[in-house]
């Protein structure tokens, strides 16, 4: 299965997608499901230095809501929110890192930014 069709697979269980906009570094992707499950995909464009395969990666969580934000609870309990919930990026007032493993995110807001990479709401 290729990423287009992953793309629209888990698009369509899902509440809230967010899909990273053309860039030569990495595909991103935030499906919140309707059953308030999430899942975070990230696949680098090429393979980082000294690997012949791209980096993927993938986070798991429950979410809820709170008024106009998603609560994000990331199950990995070792999951660094500020590595891929970048500080610089808070500023556009699109997510709130609460601790490491927990992030809310803002859904009002059409882009979200992850790993530095704008990620548009689907």
């Amino acid at each position: 299965m290729d990423s287009q069709t992953t793309t629209n697979v888990s698009a369509a269980s899902s509440e809230v997608s967010y899909n990273s906009l053309g860039n030569d570094l990495a595909m991103v992707q935030l499906d919140l499901k309707k059953d308030n499950t999430f899942t975070l995909r990230f696949k680098s464009v090429s393979p980082p230095e000294g690997e012949t395969k791209p980096l993927r990666l993938n986070f798991e969580g429950r979410y809820n809501t709170e008024d106009n934000w998603q609560v994000l609870m990331f199950e990995d309990y070792n999951f660094k929110a500020a590595e891929v919930f970048l500080p610089e990026d808070a500023r556009k007032d699109e997510f709130v890192v609460v601790r490491d493993n927990v992030v809310k995110i803002n859904s009002n807001k059409e882009t979200l930014t992850l790993w530095g990479i704008v990620c548009e709401k689907q």
